[in-house]
């Protein structure tokens, strides 16, 4: 086999395919779990650990402090080893930079939980929503009134680009960016990754492996068919032609990656130009006009109209609040309000427009 890689290849994808059939417990009692390098990145010091899930057997530490690109490579290399060199790398922030929260929210805000946390990230923590990531755990354990116990995961932003940084200058391009578990709560393990990190880049090799795969059960074939001096040269031919295929398909996702990376900022950036500061003005006095116990899980703005859905012990005494407000007028309900038996909050959704004076 070690004289075949193609054929390697091939059965490697075929089991990648083949282990998303049974259950995870089956994988890991044949598997024991993929080995992953964790870089846990403090300051001027990166530590270098192993495991599946969690950092569970330390390497070493490497100071970052006055080394170029190369020496920190190599210094990096020294410490994983050949064995581990090549294992995938998982970026991890230090727990004292993440910022833990236990919230109660309503049952009923389950299926746009994200959204309702984004919401009261200004609420419950002193940081710029617009500046930092975050991630949460839904506690296992069913309350008997009705509401989640969520530990929310908060980290800045430039800590996760740090992270990231410093693994690429390592000569690693991480598969994940994690925090470090606290003492005593393991099992809790935030993932801070950017969104869509690696997504057309698997795409691409997925198609590959699938091509590569084909031509493996072709060369195989042939092998099998030809006479063992036609065979070998069959072999050396179409070995140079997957070889060539393979760099120029490495070549080809590399152009799409950059083209990708520079759409993306272009959007970006003709998106933060069509935002309108009113918009965000209004949300930021919205967020703070909502009382304590009410929860938005929806909020949309056209013009100076805002329209906004959620929950509250008692809609009458929020729209009360909100008439008070010289920021808004015209408030109107848009449906029905219903109370939530299990919560025992009620539902709104409420239209309002923003006053000259909030401009």
């Amino acid at each position: 086999m070690a004289g075949f890689p193609t054929v390697r290849m091939f059965f490697q994808w075929w089991w990648r395919e083949l282990r998303w059939l049974f259950p995870g417990f089956v994988v890991r009692a044949f598997t024991g779990g993929r080995t992953h390098l964790f870089l846990i990145v403090r300051g001027d010091t990166v530590d270098l650990a192993e495991g599946t899930v969690r950092p569970e057997k330390r390497r070493g530490s490497v100071s970052t402090a006055g080394r170029d690109d190369a020496g920190l490579v190599k210094a990096v290399r020294s410490l994983s080893g050949k064995r581990l060199g090549k294992r995938p790398l998982v970026a991890v922030i230090p727990s004292t930079q993440v910022l833990r929260r236990s919230l109660l929210v309503p049952d009923a805000a389950r299926r746009n939980l994200r959204t309702v946390l984004e919401f009261q990230l200004g609420k419950t923590t002193p940081f710029d929503p617009q500046e930092v990531v975050f991630d949460y755990r839904i506690d296992p354990h069913q309350r008997s009134d009705g509401k989640l116990k969520v530990k929310l995961g908060v980290a800045a932003r430039a800590a996760v680009d740090d992270a990231v940084r410093v693994a690429s200058r390592a000569g690693y391009d991480p598969v994940a960016v994690r925090a470090e578990a606290e003492e005593g709560d393991e099992d809790c393990i935030f993932d801070f990754s950017p969104a869509g990190k690696g997504t057309s880049e698997t795409r691409i090799w997925a198609a590959l492996t699938v091509v590569l795969a084909i031509l493996a059960v072709a060369l195989v074939g042939t092998a099998t068919a030809l006479p063992f001096a036609y065979q070998r040269a069959a072999l050396e031919s179409l070995t140079d032609e997957i070889a060539q295929m393979r760099a120029k398909a490495k070549t080809v996702a590399a152009m799409r990656q950059h083209s990708a990376a520079a759409a993306a900022r272009r959007n970006f950036l003709a998106s933060q130009k069509r935002a309108s500061v009113l918009h965000t003005k209004l949300l930021h006095d919205l967020t703070r006009r909502i009382p304590d116990g009410a929860w938005l899980v929806q909020a949309s703005t056209s013009g100076r109209t805002i329209r906004i859905h959620g929950f509250a012990p008692s809609a009458a005494s929020l729209m009360a609040e909100l008439e008070r407000a010289p920021e808004f007028q015209d408030l109107s309900v848009v449906s029905k309000m219903v109370r939530d038996r299990d919560s025992d909050l009620e539902s709104f959704q409420l239209s309002l427009q923003a006053t000259p004076e909030a401009e």
